[in-house]
């Protein structure tokens, strides 16, 4: 074999190093230009052939690069899970993900597809994760430009003034660095918070210092953020044409971004506008166009005020089937959401309950104690002046024995009600509390839970899986907490009369009842002040009995009438239904505890029922 000279080798060497620059030099260009193409199609050909020519360099860095172009661009589309696995797999291209370079960029992507699916606990903590790795490096401007997605998180969450005090803070690192690439979207969200809370003036002002950073730096999405919020004002100013007209400038300009979230977003808000304008058909186009987008894209944080809307609007055209059919999608989503609020609640009212029942087998061994007590006093007093005259003795036994078994009953009679009283207080104010309360409670205890689980790190599958399932589980709880909140949260009894609260609930059942109209007649006007407590009572009872009425009479019509009396209230219920026998009413455990709560307020209840003519329900409570 022919040996070469050490100029030939110096010479191939030389071409293999050209080779590998030239193949790197045109991934690069190559990227450059797949990030400045607008169609999508086109530039996933590009970043294909780019990552194709940067593999075969080993380029760990450009392949990175490129697929965090590649997750960015798929976010944009609206292809969120496919964005979220490109991401991760390209954190995970090291052995430890924090050292990637790019590491706190893919943070950020991973949680941008979690936020646009409202998976805000997942969302938090992978903007927490990046925010940590930058600040570690003392980057306080990109961190910042993290913290505004955070602060967004916090807005979804309805918490205001924390929101508005992360937005300040970005406003504020933006400005001492004189970076104004999300400085008018900072100030646009802050301006949103202002306004929920009702500090309109505030909002105005900050709207108008956005609109104006974008102007000036030409910025589209700035300036629809900013237009979007002067429709948000206007709306709640009830100036629903100004409003109308913003939303429209801002979906104009949504459309040039050719951004699916925005332009599904301002089109659920012009749906809004033209449903409160009676705008029919325009606002059931709107409406299903943001549907179109929302599904398509995986925007699921739309989707309950979507179909919300569109059952508004579809009753605003006369389709009431479908009304009814978007309402049911709607509280399908509440009741997902609060589903495992319930069973928080309901552990919590069991041991409140045995606590209840503990404390009055204790009072019952007391009240025991003392009549024994009291026995063997008067065993003595006998047996001590036996010699006066064991008759008047013996009568005087009987006679306060008599007394003590009367007073016991009487004891135990009121005793009964003051549990039942208080068992019944104590539900409806775990009720209010649980639903004020419980939703951050529970949500922080479990985002506690999640961050825990989540900063495992392990590549093992077998705990993977296992620690992706008790995320996924601790994510059904907290849905199910909140959907409980919810549906515990009563009428405001204080505020409200009962004929009203009566009233607001039969129209609220005539609008998803189709088959069943319920009428509410109110006679006579009420001689005193009706106590909070029982309204409560008569309202839960009066929801069951309709309640029972629609699910078993087969009526075609309900009377529900309200008969304020000078020295009584009466309440009737009356169907044309099925009816039912005499003896069937005492088979349901329901009818029991209804007549128990109603005893806790002195009222009483009375059944009529005449098999194929209906059933009369009479509520009598003296006052």
């Amino acid at each position: 074999m022919k040996k070469l000279s050490i100029p030939h080798l110096l010479l191939i060497i030389l071409s293999l190093l050209t080779t590998q620059l030239k193949a790197q030099e045109n991934a690069q260009s190559i990227l450059v230009k797949a990030e400045s193409i607008a169609n999508t199609d086109s530039a996933f050909i590009l970043y294909n052939k780019a990552i194709k020519l940067a593999k075969i360099e080993k380029n760990r860095i450009l392949v990175d690069s490129i697929n965090f172009s590649i997750s960015r661009r798929y976010i944009t589309i609206g292809k969120l899970d496919t964005a979220r696995s490109i991401a991760k797999e390209g954190l995970n291209s090291y052995s430890n993900p924090n050292k990637n370079p790019l590491a706190p960029g893919f943070y950020n992507l991973i949680a941008a597809t979690y936020h646009h699916q409202n998976i805000l606990d997942s969302a938090s903590i992978y903007y927490l994760k990046a925010i940590e790795i930058l600040e570690s490096k003392k980057d306080t401007l990109k961190a910042a430009k993290l913290r505004f997605n955070l602060a967004n998180i916090f807005l979804s969450y309805k918490d205001y003034d924390q929101a508005a005090l992360e937005f300040a803070k970005t406003i504020a690192v933006m400005k001492k660095f004189k970076d104004s690439t999300i400085l008018a979207g900072s100030i646009s969200a802050l301006a949103t918070c202002k306004l929920q809370l009702n500090e309109i003036f505030t909002a105005k002002r900050l709207t108008n210092e956005a609109l104006k950073i974008s102007l000036i730096r030409n910025d589209i999405i700035g300036q629809m953020l900013a237009y979007r919020q002067y429709g948000q004002i206007s709306e709640q100013e009830n100036a629903l044409d100004t409003s109308l007209v913003n939303y429209s400038k801002a979906y104009e300009l949504a459309q040039l971004t050719q951004l699916p979230y925005y332009i599904s977003m301002l089109e659920m808000n012009l749906c809004e506008v033209y449903t409160g304008i009676g705008d029919a058909s325009n606002s059931l186009n709107f409406c299903k166009k943001a549907l179109e987008g929302t599904e398509s894209n995986q925007f699921s944080s739309h989707l309950k005020s979507l179909y919300t809307n569109l059952s508004k609007s579809y009753e605003l055209n006369g389709d009431y089937k479908n009304a009814f059919l978007f309402v049911n999608k709607a509280n399908e989503i509440r009741e997902n959401e609060l589903n495992e609020e319930n069973k928080e609640i309901v552990n919590e009212l069991l041991i409140k309950y045995e606590t209840e029942k503990k404390d009055k087998q204790i009072l019952e061994q007391k009240l025991s104690l003392a009549n024994k007590e009291r026995q063997n006093f008067i065993y003595s007093s006998i047996a001590f002046i036996a010699i006066i005259g064991i008759g008047i003795l013996v009568l005087l036994y009987y006679y306060r024995n008599k007394l003590n078994t009367a007073k016991i009953n009487q004891i135990n009679q009121e005793k009964e009600r003051e549990v039942l009283k208080a068992i019944l207080k104590g539900e409806e104010s775990e009720r209010n509390r649980l639903a004020v309360d419980l939703h951050d409670g529970i949500s922080n205890l479990l985002f506690s839970c999640k961050l825990s689980l989540t900063s495992i790190n392990s590549k093992e599958p077998t705990i993977r899986s296992k620690i992706e399932e008790n995320i996924q589980l601790i994510d059904d709880i907290r849905a199910e907490s909140r959907r409980m909140a919810h549906n515990l949260m009563p009428p405001n009894f204080s505020t409200e009369k009962l004929e009203s609260i009566f009233s607001e609930y039969i129209q609220r059942m005539n609008e998803v009842t189709f088959d069943t109209l319920i009428n509410f007649q109110k006679y006579g006007e009420p001689a005193a002040e009706i106590n909070d407590n029982v309204k409560l009572i008569l309202f839960r009872s009066i929801q069951e009995l309709i309640g029972n009425s629609l699910k078993h009479s087969k009526a075609k019509e309900v009377d529900l009438q309200l008969f304020y009396h000078e020295n009584k209230i009466s309440i009737t219920i009356e169907d044309n239904g099925v009816g039912f026998l005499k003896h069937e009413l005492n088979t349901g455990k329901g009818l029991n505890s209804l007549k128990s709560r109603l005893k806790s307020i002195d009222a009483t209840l009375e059944i009529d029922s005449i098999v194929d003519k209906g059933t009369n329900i009479a509520i009598n409570l003296p006052i």
